[in-house]
């Protein structure tokens, strides 16, 4: 347990409740955001909306967000996203988007947070030279994916993952995000409050993409 600071907004902390710690504890595995990188967040739910956060805070140059919802890739930019692709958008115009805006040498950075098989061959795809993939969305989705191995070793390409946040990670983001909450929109990140009573309908919701970020409120009946 850590004590909230008096000052503290409880939604600013609650918003990204345990997907700040992931990518906190992703970037200490697999190496930070350096000042100056290009980086590419697959996915503008909780975890990916997180790590723009984390990558606009370190000072990369650029921070590209792929979603399919329109009110996650809003939030994305909210938080420091300096572009947003929809995923309507073919994955081939997504790729040449990427690279005309970081260079030939495209991402140095790209974070999966999607949660989806797919996003794995396309992550590494839109990988840089010299880069760096990041896993943290994909823990629960089992399957396989086809890629090409000469596509590592040309990019020189390092894919790591991460999970289980540990109790160092839950206490940074407590007080990243009381540092920020009068900065950036944190708690508007809250898009829905539900009683106890109506929990299985906040996870449906949420199940369903429609909701940003749901949060129960004991207040309410």
């Amino acid at each position: 347990f850590f004590r909230l600071p008096d000052h503290a907004q409880p939604e600013a902390v609650a918003a990204l409740g345990c997907a700040l710690p992931t990518v906190l504890r992703g970037f200490d595995r697999c190496g930070p955001v350096r000042m100056n990188d290009g980086v590419v967040v697959q996915g503008a739910g909780p975890v990916g909306l997180s790590a723009t956060l984390i990558a606009a805070q370190a000072g990369a140059r650029a921070v590209i967000v792929i979603d399919g919802l329109p009110a996650r890739l809003e939030a994305a930019r909210r938080l420091g996203a300096t572009e947003t692709i929809a995923l309507d958008v073919p994955a081939e115009e997504r790729r040449r988007i990427v690279y005309d805006r970081l260079g030939p040498l495209g991402p140095d950075v790209v974070v999966e947070a999607a949660g989806v098989l797919p996003a794995f061959p396309e992550g590494v795809d839109l990988s840089g030279n010299h880069g760096r993939y990041i896993i943290l969305g994909l823990w629960g989705a089992i399957g396989t994916q086809p890629i090409s191995p000469r596509d590592l070793t040309l990019k020189n390409l390092t894919i790591a993952g991460a999970t289980f946040p540990k109790p160092k990670h839950y206490y940074q983001a407590l007080h990243l995000a009381v540092r920020l909450q009068d900065r950036l929109p944190l708690a508007d990140l809250v898009s829905h409050r539900f009683g106890i009573a109506q929990a299985a309908d906040a996870l449906a919701l949420t199940q369903s993409g429609a909701v940003l970020k749901a949060v129960i409120d004991p207040t309410i009946g």
